[in-house]
């Protein structure tokens, strides 16, 4: 009788009892988890002092067995002995990291977090910014009876509360978040999405190293271009418009990014709140940009987004228009075809 190949993936440091080794079993699609007796082997290991947990558990997956392995029982265990030290996808399932890291010497964190809507993730949120050892965490609320509130005040790391009574829009309240914060470095984070604090600790040592505006590179999930919505190409349009092609799509209305205290010293806090026009400024006054992050932005446009669309053409409309009164019409770009000169007009 054929077995059916496993995917063995043991995980140290789990205390779970007598249980030790537990199997999920079952067709693709249909797993089910049963325990099952330590394995002499097992037994050998733990009575040799191995280096794991003395409760350690044993996770096999149940696969679809190829079909070079249907009738071959020694392929299946060859394949059942050889899968189990790759460690595959399971180890996400485990809790993430609560270590504390370490931040660039000399430089003072302030993170920002915006709150609009439901914010079931804020508690797994706060633990990881916990260990980023920050300055101080500031949190915008533009809802005086959001059930977030008792959280945030009974929370240890007792993060700055500022509450208001009417929807702020997000741009907004993350030019309140930085005109209220101490830091040299501002970390604007996601208060919806859970990311573990190894994958925003870049954006410090980036703006540390003398980057102000630390930008999430989201190019790679992009579509191509002719599925581009018309918030992603006019971003594009505004960064190639100010020598910047390289920025390609991304901008500051995507989360995480990290801004030096010089952004909203150069362009003004009233400014951030627009996003688009807040980098065009600082890309305009010589500040410098750099895609440090990469993964998955969330919507940035359209149904469920924070930045609704029309929203988010009027403020690249917004930071167009701006440049055109501080440029000209043609944004310095000459026209050495045309000779507008008989007729009156700018060159």
């Amino acid at each position: 009788m054929n077995r059916s190949p496993f995917i063995a993936i043991e995980q140290g440091g789990t205390a779970m009892g007598d249980l030790s080794t537990y199997l999920l079993i079952g067709a693709p699609g249909k797993v089910r988890l049963r325990a099952v007796a330590p394995s002499r082997t097992t037994k050998r290991k733990r009575s040799m002092g191995a280096r794991r947990s003395r409760f350690s558990v044993r996770l096999a997956v149940h696969v679809s067995p190829h079909k070079s392995t249907r009738r071959n029982p020694r392929a299946a265990r060859r394949l059942s002995k050889s899968r189990p030290r790759k460690r595959p996808f399971l180890r996400r399932a485990a809790s993430l990291n609560l270590h504390p890291l370490s931040l660039p010497m000399g430089a003072r964190t302030s993170v920002i977090l915006t709150i609009q809507g439901p914010a079931g993730n804020l508690e797994s949120v706060l633990k990881q910014l916990q260990r980023l050892l920050v300055k101080e965490i500031l949190v915008v609320v533009d809802d005086p009876f959001h059930p977030a509130l008792p959280l945030l005040l009974a929370h240890p790391l007792e993060p700055l509360v500022l509450c208001y009574p009417e929807p702020l829009g997000p741009g907004v309240a993350r030019a309140l978040g930085a005109q209220a914060a101490a830091g040299d470095i501002l970390l604007y984070a996601d208060a919806h999405v859970l990311l573990p604090a190894e994958q925003l600790i870049p954006y410090l040592y980036a703006v540390a190293s003398g980057i102000d505006l630390a930008l999430l590179d989201s190019t790679s999930v992009l579509p191509p271009f002719a599925g581009w919505d018309s918030a992603t190409t006019a971003q594009s349009f505004l960064n190639r418009l100010l020598g910047r092609g390289d920025l390609r799509t991304n901008s500051l209305r995507s989360l995480p990014h990290a801004i030096s205290r010089r952004v909203p010293e150069t362009v003004g806090y009233p400014a951030l709140a627009i996003p688009p026009l807040a980098q065009a400024l600082a890309l305009e006054a010589g500040l410098s940009a750099s895609l440090v992050g990469t993964g998955r932005m969330g919507a940035i446009a359209g149904e469920g987004s924070p930045f609704p669309l029309e929203v988010t053409l009027g403020d690249h409309l917004e930071a167009l228009h701006e440049l055109m009164a501080r440029k000209g019409p043609r944004f310095s770009y000459f026209d050495h075809l045309r000779k507008r000169d008989a007729k009156g007009d700018e060159a």
